[in-house]
């Protein structure tokens, strides 16, 4: 599941869907990894990842944090690109980069085509709705950014990202070139509510079942709270 210069793919979801859960466990996921340097081949594969989050720090919630976080965890794993992508820095072991100095950098990445004959680069990106908007960088300027990214290197560089189903991520990543995970757990909370509620006959049952899942909009907690109550005041009549 990923963006690359042919198929993008985002995980869009509400509330409570356990959207970040998933991420973390496709970023740590040996199967995803095995998968991802199939398609990598005999190139090195370099993963990276950044979890956006509002109530964080400045770096946590911003474009800057972002490329700073990404730009790390590639440095840190391919030490040798240092000269190619901060070709000013020189040998300095304490340094203050502006942001501007950050985006220049990350451009150089994207961009040198030569790399990616060696290299391929895949980016877990969580929460594009937590990004803290600016006067100058809103969710569009963001999304943007990153199919740019995707454009500059559509065979070395792959995303995976996750949002809310806000307008502006629906509108730019269509219906074919996303997952909604409260489609993938459907089944999951339907066979959850007839377990815990298995002692009703099937003509009470199956109404519930369909009421109960509908009107959760894919939030498995609520589901579970709700036939709690429900398993309570059956027990106490």
């Amino acid at each position: 599941m990923a963006i690359d210069g042919h198929r993008r793919v985002s995980h869009c979801r509400k509330v409570g869907l356990g959207k970040s859960t998933l991420m973390k466990y496709l970023y740590g996921h040996r199967r995803v990894r095995e998968e991802l340097q199939i398609w990598a081949g005999n190139t090195e594969l370099v993963v990276a990842s950044f979890f956006f989050w509002r109530r964080g720090t400045l770096h946590q919630r911003s474009l800057s944090g972002l490329l700073r976080s990404l730009l790390y965890d590639v440095l840190r794993q391919r030490p040798d690109l240092i000269p190619d992508v901060f070709p000013n820095v020189g040998y300095l072991t304490q340094f203050e980069l502006e942001h501007k100095e950050i985006q220049a950098a990350f451009y150089r990445l994207a961009h040198c085509s030569s790399l990616y004959d060696t290299t391929k680069f895949c980016f877990f990106i969580d929460g594009l709705d937590e990004y803290e908007e600016t006067l100058r960088d809103d969710y569009r300027a963001l999304v943007q950014l990153l199919l740019l990214w995707t454009q500059a290197a559509p065979h070395g560089i792959k995303l995976c990202v996750s949002s809310r189903e806000y307008s502006v991520f629906l509108n730019i990543f269509s219906d074919d070139k996303r997952l909604r995970l409260q489609d993938l757990t459907l089944a999951d909370m339907k066979s959850h509510v007839r377990e815990r509620l298995k002692d009703l006959d099937e003509e009470h049952l199956a109404p519930l079942v369909d009421v109960i899942t509908e009107k959760a909009t894919g939030i498995f907690l609520w589901v579970a709270l709700v036939v709690k109550s429900i398993r309570a005041r059956l027990e106490d009549d």
